[in-house]
């Protein structure tokens, strides 16, 4: 496995696939410090499941593919 820069528990990982990366960069505040409402929390969750089950139904499509070739 590549290392890239730096010997933190994400080192694995290339900096753009690194939290602090995606989330933003600031010493002591984390993303999860601040949290949702229900109602986005709820919102968020069916989009994510929604989003996944496409991506699921996707999947299935190409195995089928596979499958009949």
């Amino acid at each position: 496995m590549p290392r890239y820069p730096g010997f933190g528990p994400w080192s694995h990982l290339p900096p753009w696939e690194r939290p602090g990366w995606k989330f933003g960069r600031g010493r002591g505040w984390c993303w999860w410090y601040y949290g949702m409402s229900r109602e986005d929390e709820i919102r968020l969750l069916e989009e994510e499941a929604a989003f996944l089950e496409e991506r699921l139904r996707e999947i299935r499509r190409r195995l089928d593919e596979l499958k009949r070739e």
